[in-house]
């Protein structure tokens, strides 16, 4: 392939993390709630969320696979012991918190690691659990990326609210961060 397309694919998946990023940064109010998530998840989820955290510092496609792996064991096995059920969590309950865990821990280049870890899994990973994992990661940030009012059982004046002042909250911690680097240098 030519280098010059490698590197306008590679700039746009770069892009495209960026966004997400920033979508991640802006629903950063959702509440369990509105998902359906029950709240008693909530807080035994806190290792799910650094899982999916780690998965930018990870390099390797296994290791990334792992932060996936992780997440996805600590989300199932949440949802079996809280339910009192020996048997493992439906995708009803399961997607969900995967969308949830993913706005929690904002990974910075989600789309990147995705079309990365895409990349390199043979056909074979592809059906496999690694696969599933992987689907259901991309899954979670697509319905992210289209997320309305509607989906989070909420009105449309009440979405647009939250998501303006998360955008202020954004762009002050931003400009904080902007100050204090140029007070350094």
């Amino acid at each position: 392939m030519n280098k010059n397309i490698l590197q306008s694919i590679y700039f746009l998946l770069i892009l495209y993390s960026f966004v997400f990023y920033n979508l991640t940064k802006a629903f950063e109010w959702i509440q369990p709630e509105h998902l359906e998530i029950k709240k008693l998840y909530v807080n035994q989820l806190k290792f799910a969320e650094n899982c999916m955290k780690k998965i930018d510092e990870a390099h390797s496609v296994s290791d990334k696979l792992e932060c996936i792996h992780n997440a996805y064991v600590t989300m199932n096995n949440t949802v079996k012991f809280s339910s009192g059920k020996n048997e493992d969590a439906g995708q009803d309950e399961l997607t969900p918190l995967f969308q949830y865990i993913l706005i929690k821990s904002q990974p910075e280049h989600l789309v990147s690691n995705i079309n990365y870890i895409k990349s390199l899994l043979s056909e074979e990973d592809l059906i496999s659990p690694k696969g599933f994992f992987v689907s259901q990661m991309e899954s979670a940030s697509q319905f992210i990326q289209e997320m309305t009012h509607d989906q989070l059982k909420m009105s449309k004046e009440e979405f647009d609210r939250k998501i303006k002042e998360s955008s202020i909250k954004t762009n002050r911690r931003s400009e904080e961060r902007f100050s204090r680097n140029a007070e350094t240098d």
